[in-house]
């Protein structure tokens, strides 16, 4: 939010600060109690603590007054500057999706490499409860795996084409959602966890 307003600041060349109550003085000695409520193509608007709201120019103000307002716009510049910069850790840098971008996606595999590790460990009970949904036993499984692995046309000639084509199909359902589970788990991982990680 603040990096998107420091944004639309730069664009607009307007400082829009709420700053405490100060004395101002012009370039006559006369002074006012007010807050800076906007600063904007030289024109400086004032607001008295009564409510009443003023502008007067950039020109106009007492030459401490014009270094006070110098010093802030340089604090809201390097504010937007350290905004811009890519943080140094890449699991706080989103892009749009939420997701970090890829070129510091290796780097936060190796980073939390042992949590990717204890989320598979993690996993073999519920890929044991998926294969056993899935094959029913674990005979069934390496029937499924030994018809994976024999030629089609051999199958069609034993004439076990259909329980060749049944097997493949369940251990190729088995072994992508066991995938598609575990990177699920992965992308929420580095979607919700590691920034409290960090």
């Amino acid at each position: 939010m603040i990096q998107k307003t420091l944004i639309l600041m730069a664009f607009t060349v307007t400082i829009t600060v709420f700053a405490e109550v100060r004395v101002w003085t012009d370039n006559n000695g006369r002074r006012i109690q007010a807050e800076l409520v906007q600063y904007e193509g030289g024109k400086v608007t004032l607001k008295r603590a009564n409510g009443k709201s003023g502008t007067i120019s950039y020109d106009q103000l007492s030459a401490a007054d014009q270094t006070y307002l110098d010093n802030l716009t340089t604090e809201v510049d390097s504010a937007e500057a350290e905004s811009t910069k890519t943080p140094s850790n890449p699991s706080l840098h989103r892009s749009a999706g939420g997701l970090p971008p890829f070129d510091s996606l290796k780097e936060m595999l190796y980073e939390h490499l042992i949590w990717i590790v204890g989320i598979a460990i993690l996993n073999i009970p519920l890929i044991f409860l998926w294969g056993w949904f899935i094959f029913g036993s674990f005979g069934d499984f390496v029937e499924c795996v030994k018809y994976h692995l024999t030629p089609d046309i051999i199958s069609l000639f034993r004439g076990e084409w259909a329980e060749d084509a049944w097997g493949e199909m369940k251990l190729g359902f088995f072994v992508l959602w066991s995938i598609a589970i575990f990177v699920v788990q992965i992308v929420l991982f580095f979607r919700y966890l590691v920034p409290y990680l960090s």
